[in-house]
């Protein structure tokens, strides 16, 4: 056997071995996923190699029989195999194998030999692009019949050491495509020719194979200036083609970037911090200041690695809040946990709008209805804050709590609210509601305790009354008092509510918010913003929560790794409808 055709068999194995190395995984503790990873570029890299040296066989049949043979067989090994680890549609994979075994069968009838060849060409690219996914098969096939067009026809020159200048335009015409394909499926996946295109390894290598695939291109319009004497351009066109296509075989295994980040819309996003992946909100994420939510605690934000200000905790809620001033335009967000940092590219407009409402004690509150909002798609700019006004929905809960109280028989009530516009209308249609039905408003006394405030207020007033520091006969908390970690504070805490926290689209909002932001509380706020219009239908019923302690569980569990409404523990009815 020539020495080209052994350099050609021999760069295969080669470029097989690598995928199993960029992903971390030895001989010795291989994961199904890398082993699939290795099978599949295999079959990828062998069977262009295949197609090419059958097509050099009429010029040379008794050098290219060796090797033609042992790559027909490795492609159509590793392609049954790869069904065995990474589960397939027989057909395909059956048709491309036999197609490529049958190659070294049809040796000595040229022309039938070159059918099958182009023919296995094309399943390989039918066979690709069928299995890329129903957003974008076709560019993935034109991909993969470009690269492996250049594959096939570096094999070809090594044998025969020349190339007509018809093959030789084809070999341009198959990278031009694989070019625009690259950059369209690159682009698809959400890759843009910005600065923060190699934020990800997504992204780099997507990059990387855009200029692999142009840079291989340049190559073949050398080979198409010369051709006859291609073997060295054509040789190096054919490796740049199958780093490529390694590219693209990997690519799939990583998660792919971001959707491009809206100016002045809350920003939801992933950081990867040392060795943990800890999701960011900011919000408003317009120029001055933000509040940034970092689901870990003891975790810190800035525009600086060198300048980041340490999260503190907030009532209501769980992991790190940082205030921070972001620059008008594009800048970087940067997160720290201990001795690690990362950042995240943000784009906050030039709409400078210092929003004291989300840096304020209602700020936790505002940011979870953002949040709420973002778990199905981009968030809605922050107009208002939920405690900028009373809605006729929360007002309506809170009449009717009152009327439950008032059957009650009791002598009296208290209520509790704060200064913003939403607590001082709500202490005022508590005090309309139970003036209405006779019922007297003390200041103090055991007496069923109405919580209108805000998170903090409220939060305050729970750990008054778990404590024994105020007297209460029951805690009746308005509805947008719905989070876990008030809820879990052992203050006999009652809703009204127009929603079953059980119910299927509230299981679905849990399972949203803990996939996109794990740990974070769910709220009563976030959940109506994550069905829109739909989030406040059906009757008013009374909800009891409480949470379940287990003994050397420690009290609160702030760090809950699962998002939940009252973290080990439940919210459940108590009454029937409520009339309003």
């Amino acid at each position: 056997m020539s020495h080209p055709v052994v350099a050609v068999a021999t760069g295969t194995l080669l470029l097989d071995a690598g995928p199993a190395w960029a992903a971390g995984v030895n001989a010795a503790s291989a994961e199904p996923p890398a082993v699939a990873l290795f099978l599949r570029i295999v079959v990828l890299l062998a069977t262009p190699v295949a197609v090419g040296l059958a097509l050099a066989a009429p010029h040379t049949t008794r050098r290219v029989r060796p090797a033609l043979t042992f790559t027909a067989v490795a492609a159509a090994l590793c392609g049954v195999l790869g069904t065995e680890v990474d589960p397939a549609p027989v057909t395909p994979v059956a048709l491309l194998a036999g197609a490529t075994l049958v190659l070294p069968l049809l040796l000595g009838r040229p022309r039938t030999l070159r059918v099958a060849a182009v023919a296995t060409w094309l399943l390989l690219a039918v066979r690709v692009g069928a299995t890329a996914g129903a957003d974008q098969p076709v560019i993935e096939a034109v991909r993969v019949a470009g690269l492996s067009a250049a594959i096939s026809a570096a094999a070809l020159v090594a044998v025969i050491g020349s190339l007509r200048r018809t093959g030789a335009t084809a070999l341009v015409a198959a990278l031009l495509a694989a070019a625009t394909a690259t950059a369209l499926a690159g682009y698809a996946a959400g890759v843009r020719p910005d600065r923060w295109a190699p934020l990800t390894w997504f992204g780099r290598l997507t990059v990387l194979a855009v200029v692999v695939v142009v840079a291989a291109l340049v190559v073949a319009v050398l080979v198409l200036a010369h051709p006859d004497a291609p073997v060295r351009p054509a040789g190096v066109a054919g490796a740049m083609a199958a780093l490529a296509l390694v590219v693209a075989a990997v690519l799939p295994l990583l998660p792919p970037p971001p959707p491009p980040a809206v100016a002045g819309v809350p920003l939801l996003r992933t950081v990867n911090v040392g060795t943990e992946r800890l999701p960011v909100l900011v919000s408003p994420n317009r120029p001055g200041w933000n509040l940034v939510q970092i689901g870990s605690a003891k975790a810190s934000a800035g525009t600086g690695r060198t300048r980041l200000t340490a999260g503190t905790t907030r009532p209501g809620s769980t992991g790190s809040w940082v205030n921070v001033r972001l620059p008008a335009g594009a800048s970087r967000l940067w997160i720290g946990k201990g001795t690690a940092t990362g950042w995240l590219p943000v784009d906050t407009g030039h709409d400078r709008v210092d929003d004291a409402r989300l840096t304020g004690p209602d700020g936790p509150e505002c940011a979870s209805a953002s949040l709420g909002s973002a778990l199905t798609g981009p968030a809605r700019p922050v107009s208002s804050c939920p405690a900028d006004g009373l809605s006729a929905e929360d007002a309506e809960a809170l009449r009717a709590m009152v009327g439950f109280v008032a059957g009650r028989g009791v002598s009296a009530i208290s209520v509790v609210g704060d200064d913003s516009p939403r607590g001082v209308r709500a202490v005022a249609e508590v005090r309309a509601a139970a003036a209405a039905r006779g019922l007297p408003v003390a200041d103090s006394g055991r007496h069923p305790l109405f919580v209108v405030a805000g998170w903090t207020g409220a939060e305050a007033v729970l750990r008054q009354v778990a404590g024994g520091g105020r007297l209460a006969e029951g805690s009746y908390l308005a509805p947008w008092l719905l989070t876990g970690p008030l809820l879990e504070i052992p203050a006999a805490p009652l809703l009204a509510l127009r929603f079953d926290p059980r119910q299927a689209d509230a299981a679905r909002y849990l399972r949203d918010l803990d996939r996109l932001f794990p740990g974070a509380p769910a709220t009563a706020v976030g959940y109506h913003r994550y069905l829109g219009d739909g989030g406040r239908r059906g009757e008013l019923r009374l909800y009891a929560a409480s949470a379940l302690y287990v003994p050397g569980q420690g009290g609160h569990q702030h760090g809950a790794a699962r998002s939940a409404w009252v973290p080990n523990g439940s919210v459940v009815p108590v009454t029937g409808s409520l009339p309003a």
